[in-house]
């Protein structure tokens, strides 16, 4: 039960990111992307401290805020990058932001699965802790990278 927190929660930044506009588009992907990189990081610091024994319960908040950040960031990056495009390729911009999200997921599952297995036959714990260290990094540099972009003058 306490692992829904990330898809119920995720829906809810969904709908946070489409309800609130912001005049800067970088803000909500920066401010859920940082969500993100938290959340994860808290979720290694969890496995870290309860071993092989953690309760489902323990990752009941970490999981809310990775969802919550994803959900913000997802929405508003795809409203941001679409309306920085015309109508008449609007469609085209969105088939390519989709594909580029899923080229991403692929290769995240295959890089994080290489390091769970790589240090799976140490501990549980111990791939528990470095597998999510690659989205904390991507997390991270998102975050940092939209950060940059909100500061940034307008044109």
């Amino acid at each position: 039960m306490a692992l829904a927190a990330h898809p119920i929660f995720a829906v809810a930044g969904a709908a946070v990111a489409g309800r609130w506009t912001s005049a800067n588009p970088w803000t909500l992907p920066g401010l859920g992307s940082v969500l993100a990189c938290t959340g994860t990081a808290l979720i290694v610091l969890a496995f870290a401290q309860a071993g092989d024994d953690i309760a489902a319960l323990a990752l009941l908040a970490p999981l809310a805020l990775v969802g919550f950040g994803m959900g913000l960031s997802n929405v508003a990056l795809m409203s941001g990058a679409l309306a920085l495009v015309s109508n008449d390729v609007a469609g085209a911009a969105s088939g390519l932001l989709q594909t580029g999200q899923q080229i991403g997921v692929t290769l995240s599952i295959a890089i994080i699965g290489g390091i769970y297995l790589g240090t799976a036959a140490e501990t549980t714990v111990a791939a528990a802790t470095m597998a999510p260290l690659f989205p904390i990094v991507v997390f991270a540099t998102a975050g940092l990278l939209c950060g940059l972009a909100a500061c940034a003058p307008s044109r």
